[in-house]
């Protein structure tokens, strides 16, 4: 017999309702040890004693009653002309003694219809509710193993938000450092400037003093005017420039004031151009704008005053780029330098 078929068995075992040779079967089997049958055994046993309780109390026909005492009536009266004992059917499950026992196993009980209709009726019941059981229990299952995956993808989704966080605090960083340089090359131009403005202060009383002008230290004068008035102005604007391309290692800023459309433009580490090239500065709008050309000097450093911004209000970005001698009005070379508002 298949294993399959002991654990069919085993459900009418426990109410009683095989017949004695399939019951031998059985008890022999659950001799062999096996543990799946006997824990299957132990669950319909608890099961099968609960069934009466959920069953609505009826009073039996009175003609089963009468039968069944006729019935009783006759055995009791067979067993006691033949002088035979009088046996009780042991309950299912003493099936240890019934093997050990002298006479093999006792016989099951007689056929009566009432009787095998209740346990054949009990025993459908017990495979409906192990059969409910056994589908609760594999809804349960799926419902642990959907959040199981829930939970793995929320991890997976916090382990990405961690590792952007971790990107976006470095990225930070190193626009802090950016900062920090751009800041210090400000200051070294203020430096400058005082120096220079000392310098011209003492050209002043030198020019005063020789009682005479001069056309080129009066636009350096106010130049200077120029460039310390913007330094001082309240609204003034920093915006830092990167290095592209050929010109990673450059950097520069522009300091500029809406309200006088005034700007100064500052880059250094730029590449040395040939002879006919030069810097050219652009505001972005919707397109290019040309600020002014910027050819370098012998330090890799290029400055100038800008007059005249194109509506500083609408300005999302500055470059410099690489062009021909005397500018031109759309950009056509590399571009090196980069900075947006």
């Amino acid at each position: 017999m298949a294993h399959e078929q002991f654990e069919e068995s085993v459900p009418l075992y426990a109410v009683g309702a095989l017949e004695k040779a399939e019951r031998q079967v059985l008890e022999v089997h659950l001799l062999s040890g096996c543990t799946a049958c006997h824990a299957a055994l132990k669950s319909y046993s608890a099961v099968a004693g609960l069934l009466p309780y959920g069953l609505p109390p009826h009073l039996a026909p009175v003609e089963l009653r009468a039968g069944i005492m006729e019935a009783r009536s006759k055995s009791h009266a067979r067993s006691e002309s033949h002088g035979a004992a009088v046996k009780i059917q042991e309950p299912a499950g003493s099936w240890l003694a019934d093997m050990l026992s002298p006479g093999g196993l006792r016989p099951s009980w007689g056929f009566n219809p009432a009787v095998s209709l209740a346990a054949v009726l009990i025993a459908i019941g017990a495979i409906a509710y192990s059969a409910y059981l056994r589908s609760q229990m594999t809804i349960e299952q799926d419902q642990i193993l959907q959040v199981q995956t829930a939970l793995q993808e929320e991890h997976q989704r916090i382990a990405a938000a961690q590792q952007h966080l971790t990107a976006q605090h470095q990225e930070l960083s190193a626009l802090r450092d950016q900062v920090g340089f751009q800041t210090g090359e400000v200051e070294q131009l203020k430096a400058e400037l005082a120096d220079r403005e000392e310098q011209v202060d003492q050209l002043q009383t030198h020019v005063a003093q020789q009682g005479g002008g001069n056309s080129e230290l009066h636009k350096a004068l106010a130049q200077r005017d120029e460039i310390l008035a913007l330094l001082r102005a309240p609204d003034v604007t920093v915006v830092s420039l990167a290095g592209l391309l050929d010109a990673k290692a450059a950097g520069g800023f522009i300091l500029f004031d809406r309200s006088t459309q005034k700007a100064l433009f500052y880059a250094f580490n730029m590449p040395a151009l040939p002879p006919d090239k030069t810097y050219q500065l652009w505001a972005i709008l919707d397109k290019p704008v040309s600020a002014g050309v910027f050819p370098p000097d012998h330090g890799q450093k290029t400055r100038g005053m800008v007059r005249g911004l194109p509506d500083p209000a609408k300005i999302t970005k500055f470059a410099v780029s690489v062009e021909p001698s005397g500018g031109r009005p759309q950009p056509t070379g590399a571009i090196y330098l980069m900075g947006q508002l």
